[in-house]
């Protein structure tokens, strides 16, 4: 086996992995690569880049442990690429009763910072960080803060709430200071005391500056980049900010992500916005529109928006009405929005989610259908219309064209500008 060249023993263990599970291994993976890892001398660490290129800790089993780990097993802690940290299975579980007894619910798993940070120095490849479900606590004062950022492709913090209350150990840092980032991924992310309470003291890294991120995806109700912008650095830096992707948990949330593009407006070209949360909790109501147009005044500043992207989705007909009325108040407030997009936009981007009946396909292109004719007629740059289906097959995208046509003037038709794209859900 030593006379294999190491080129094809690598494509030998690349075949055992499966290209349909992205992100984790499943058991079957698992073993097989733990199998090739024993071969031999030589097979071991080849092996192991494959292993240990994904890893999911949960905190409960002590982060101070995998650190131990880390430091003392340099050669796998340079084959980690993605690194997910998030609370044990029972901690979840915890909650989830909570929610049906209405007894208090568990406290998230505390993450220290300065634990992470050591964490993330012996990742020297890492690329990608989650972190799910932490209470994110201060600094300690007694402690220098880090002299450099950590670099990562893709930060997601999902469900992190930031305890910024002081106290005579902890300070309050910009966390987000503490790295240098092509993309950034917000998801519910709260603080456990106002933004409008008085700080005396938020550190930020003595180096720092505005981190930097080619694309926001923020969904849900966020403080955390706010919390950077108003107290701490001023949140990333504007003029690498391409692309944002938004999803607002609220109108109070939609319009603060107006002021967020009104920031960023003279570098954003493209943008995604997903209004359907707002729909779940009945916000979506003629009442709101001044918000909503508030938003889309803020986002007609963006003078070099080239897409726009609205995701299309339902919720349950018999929690949130038919799926005919939802289609309704989608199509009303992605006019509104369409109707203050800068004259510079070139493609829009229009996607459902997989349609149960050609019935509801066809009530939801009925109301597709005018928007594509308002886009066709304000924007003389226009490129391309194209509508996303997420569906397993793709002949679905001939039913839609079937549907779409007679609901569109011939001249739109035949023009060109139409494209059909079908995504596997």
């Amino acid at each position: 086996m030593q006379r294999v060249p190491p080129e094809i023993i690598s494509l030998i263990i690349e075949k055992t992995r499966n290209p349909f599970f992205a992100g984790f291994l499943p058991w079957d993976t698992y073993y097989a690569l733990s199998a090739c890892s024993l071969v031999c001398k030589s097979w071991t660490p080849l092996a192991q880049a494959y292993l240990f290129e994904n890893l999911h800790i949960t905190a409960d089993k002590g982060l101070d442990r995998f650190l131990a780990f880390l430091e003392n097993t340099p050669h796998v802690a340079v084959a980690v690429r993605s690194l997910s940290i998030r609370p044990g299975l029972f901690h979840v579980r915890l909650e989830d009763v909570a929610d049906l007894d209405e007894s208090p619910k568990p406290a998230s798993p505390a993450l220290f910072p300065t634990l992470l940070m050591n964490i993330l120095s012996n990742l020297p490849a890492l690329s990608s960080l989650y972190l799910e479900r932490m209470t994110l606590l201060g600094w300690p004062r007694d402690t220098p803060l880090p002299t450099v950022p950590v670099r990562l492709r893709v930060l997601t913090l999902f469900v992190l709430t930031y305890k910024l209350s002081s106290t005579p150990d902890l300070m309050p840092v910009d966390f987000l200071t503490f790295f240098e980032l092509d993309e950034l991924r917000l998801l519910d992310c709260t603080c456990d005391i106002s933004l409008d309470a008085h700080f005396s003291d938020v550190h930020v890294l003595p180096v720092a500056t505005q981190p930097v991120a080619k694309k926001l995806d923020i969904s849900g109700h966020d403080e955390l980049l706010r919390f950077s912008i108003e107290r701490g650095c001023g949140g990333v830096d504007p003029k690498h900010v391409e692309s944002v992707v938004l999803c607002p948990g609220d109108m109070i949330t939609l319009v603060w992500m107006g002021t967020l593009l009104r920031l960023y407006r003279p570098y954003v070209r493209h943008i995604c916005l997903s209004m359907t949360s707002l729909l779940a909790e009945g916000q979506l109501d003629a009442s709101l529109y001044p918000d909503l147009q508030s938003f889309a005044c803020n986002m007609s500043e963006c003078s070099e928006l080239e897409s726009l992207h609205f995701i299309w989705e339902h919720y349950h007909p018999s929690v949130y009405g038919p799926e005919d009325q939802q289609d309704a108040a989608l199509s009303d407030a992605y006019a509104v929005v369409l109707s203050s997009a800068p004259k510079t936009l070139r493609e829009l981007r229009l996607s459902t989610l997989s349609p149960s009946t050609v019935e509801t396909l066809a009530g939801t292109l009925r109301r597709i259908a005018p928007l594509i004719v308002q886009t066709t007629r304000m924007f003389s740059h226009l490129l391309e219309i194209t509508l996303v289906v997420r569906h397993t097959f793709a002949h679905w995208l001939q039913q839609c064209m079937d549907v779409l046509r007679p609901l569109l003037p011939a001249k739109i038709v035949d023009s060109g500008v139409i494209r059909l794209e079908c995504v596997f859900p």
